[in-house]
Formats: C-alpha cells, sequence, structure tokens
C-alpha cells in the first residue's frame, strides 16, 4: 500500500504544479513585458539626449532623463527574477520522484513500517519544499520559508533509507 499512496501523490502532485505553473508564472511574462519597454524607452530617451547638441539646458535635461532611467533599469532587472520557477521546477521533480520511489518500494522486500517511513518522508519532502516554495514566493506568505527545512530534511533522509531499503529488499534472482 505504501508504494501506491507515493505513486497517486506524485501524479496528483504533479498535476498541481503543471497548473499552477502556467497560472502564476504566465501573467508575470506580461507585467515583465511592461517594464521591459518602459526600460527601454528611459535607454532610448538617454540616448537622444547624448547625441543632441550639447548646451546648459541639455546638459540639465541629460541629467533628469539619467535620473529617470536608472529607476526604470532598476525595475527590468527586477523582472528578470520570475517568482515562482524554482517552485514549479522543485514541485515536478518532487512529484517524480514520489512517483519512482512508489514503484520501488512496490518491488522491494522490505517490512512494511519501513515502507511507510520513506512514503511518510517523500511526502512530506514534497510538500514542506516544493509546496512552501509555492506559498513563499507564488502566494508571498513569507513566513512560511521556516518550514522548508523540514522538507529538505525528509528529502534527503528518505534518500538515505531508500538506499538502504534497497540493499536489503533488493532480491537476487539467478545465480551468478
Amino acid at each position: 500500500m505504501s508504494g501506491k499512496i507515493n505513486i497517486v501523490f506524485g501524479f496528483f502532485y504533479l498535476a498541481l504544479t503543471a497548473v499552477l505553473g502556467p497560472a502564476f508564472l504566465v501573467p508575470q511574462l506580461v507585467e515583465r513585458g511592461v517594464v521591459m519597454k518602459q526600460a527601454g524607452q528611459a535607454v532610448a530617451d538617454v540616448q537622444t539626449a547624448v547625441e543632441a547638441p550639447q548646451t546648459q539646458t541639455g546638459a540639465v535635461e541629460l541629467a533628469q532623463k539619467n535620473a529617470a532611467a536608472v529607476p526604470a533599469l532598476w525595475d527590468a532587472l527586477k523582472a528578470q527574477q520570475t517568482n515562482g520557477k524554482g517552485a514549479h521546477a522543485h514541485g515536478n521533480l518532487e512529484a517524480l520522484l514520489n512517483i519512482v520511489v512508489g514503484f520501488i518500494l512496490l518491488s522491494l522486500a522490505v517490512p512494511n513500517a519501513f515502507k511507510r517511513l520513506l512514503t511518510l518522508l517523500f511526502i512530506l519532502g514534497a510538500v514542506f519544499h516544493s509546496g512552501v516554495l509555492y506559498l513563499g514566493t507564488v502566494f508571498g506568505l513569507g513566513f512560511v520559508f521556516k518550514f522548508v527545512l523540514i522538507g529538505e530534511v525528509s528529502l534527503i533522509g528518505g534518500l538515505v533509507l531508500m538506499g538502504v531499503a534497497a540493499i536489503m529488499g533488493i532480491k537476487r534472482q539467478g545465480c551468478c
């Protein structure tokens, strides 16, 4: 039963992360386009002022356009950092990890309590790692980041114990 839980959870979690990715990342692309257009216009204004004949009023105008361009460029740099990409990628990978672990658990000859522990570790790892990343970056709930360590420790512990389970539970077939 333990492996089946991981497989079912993995497919549902993969579907959830697949939906959340476009739903939250695509609108950011539109915002990024607007910010980039504003930055391009600010740079074009500075370039026009630089190419104009220099007079006393031209120097003041150039300084004003430079001052206006700096925040626009800063906004463009910030727009390059799309929130949620890491959570989306981690969510997909952890969903696939749960599916693979589920199939492996179905084939291992280890005690059921050990399988249940592994199931719990991998599901907790996905929820508290990529799930917390989604809550923190995409939904803006910054206070949840203190729980991400639970997910990281669960995943690493699950991977180590999965190695132990593989050593204990893989049966040899045939002789040689």
